[in-house]
């Protein structure tokens, strides 16, 4: 199956791109512009580049793609940050969900946190139909 990766050159996505060439799958990894992509040294996948925030470039590189698996997210919370992290991590999935509509594909998987809906234990995870813990976090994240 052919499969857009995004955060592909990330810890989690770089494991899980090695896990599906071993399973077969031919990929494509979006990989943002000016950065440098050593977790996926000497893989064969197509490596595009491409901004989460362009829905047109997204389309481009993302054509003949069977899946969509999106990992790419920023992950850090600083107040200077809370609109980039905004842009990318909502409006940059919404243009993977409008990606995957468009291009009909027959699978998209979201990565995210359970932390974004709140903690649990291992035994009792945290559950996505509960309350907002918010007060939880950092203020530069609960702003964010």
């Amino acid at each position: 199956m052919k499969i857009f990766v995004t955060g592909g050159d990330g810890l989690l996505g770089s494991n899980l791109v090695r896990e599906l060439l071993d399973r077969g799958h031919e990929l494509c990894v979006l990989i943002q512009p000016g950065r440098e992509v050593n977790t996926l040294h000497g893989l064969r996948l197509e490596k595009v580049i491409g901004d989460l925030l362009d829905f047109k470039s997204l389309k481009a590189v993302a054509k003949g793609a069977e899946a969509i698996i999106h990992t790419a997210a920023i992950t850090s919370n600083w107040p200077s940050r809370s609109e980039l992290v905004n842009k990318v991590n909502i409006e940059g999935t919404q243009n993977i969900i409008c990606l995957a509509k468009e291009i009909d594909v027959k699978m998209l998987v979201h990565v995210g946190t359970a932390n974004t809906f709140g903690f649990g234990t291992k035994e009792k995870p945290g559950r996505e139909d509960g309350e907002y813990m918010g007060f939880k976090y950092g203020l530069d994240y609960w702003d964010s």
